[in-house]
């Protein structure tokens, strides 16, 4: 199996995490990596009480980005894979040797939601077909695997700091597909649809449209964006 550490942002994710932690029990502790932005409820403890390692340090926005970027010193392994809490995917380090083709710098799969919900399935069935063909586009929900090194040089790009927590996954999705070769690998990962369920799955599926298209063709200010998506 090739060499991964798996990378977990964490922000105030007290519920979601034991579900996470039980995931992890059959891979080494020492190639785990929690990163945490600024929790104020019970995760850094429960993370700590199962031994993995955990880098603390506030961020601003709540950027799962920067989030991330906390451990761009503590990687010493050949890949480094994105895990957000709200992914259940422990069949994936296992099949990565098999699926993950030399010589390419990053991988994203197939996401299908947890919750069934047709709006949600419907979104994901034409996501994926789209992110099959159009090479590059994934989300963080995707859960990318990213060669080490772009890894360690994408926590300096400058686009990327200047997003304020807001499109992030859209701002390193269109860097990636510009300037690395990718593979979407046919492999399922399972999402916890919850920010959806929270504001309403039409709502927050409007709110995304609207956000790219205000983002890609209207240029619209880090502020405002964050302000729309953040809104009830």
């Amino acid at each position: 199996m090739r060499d991964v550490t798996v990378l977990v942002p964490v922000i105030n994710e007290e519920k979601a995490l034991p579900g996470l932690l039980k995931t992890l029990e059959s891979y080494p502790p020492h190639k785990v990596i929690f990163c945490d932005g600024g929790s104020t409820d019970r995760s850094c403890e429960l993370i700590k009480e199962k031994g993995y390692k955990i880098i603390e340090k506030t961020v601003k926005h709540r950027s799962l980005w920067k989030t991330i970027c906390l451990a761009k010193n503590h990687i010493d392994t050949e890949f480094v894979w994105i895990h957000p809490v709200t992914v259940e995917a422990p069949e994936v380090l296992g099949k990565l040797q098999s699926y993950f083709q030399e010589g390419k710098d990053y991988g994203w799969f197939h996401k299908i939601y947890l919750e069934k919900n047709w709006p949600l399935s419907i979104q994901a069935f034409l996501l994926n077909k789209l992110r099959s063909k159009w090479k590059g586009n994934f989300l963080w929900t995707n859960a990318p695997i990213i060669q080490t090194d772009l890894f360690r040089a994408l926590t300096n790009l400058k686009k990327m700091r200047e997003t304020e927590g807001v499109l992030e996954d859209v701002i390193l999705s269109d860097y990636l597909k510009k300037h690395y070769d990718g593979q979407f690998m046919k492999i399922k990962i399972h999402v916890n649809p919850r920010r959806y369920l929270t504001q309403g799955v039409l709502n927050r599926i409007c709110k995304n449209i609207k956000a790219l298209y205000l983002y890609r063709y209207k240029r619209e200010s880090p502020h405002n964006l964050r302000e729309l998506l953040a809104s009830p």
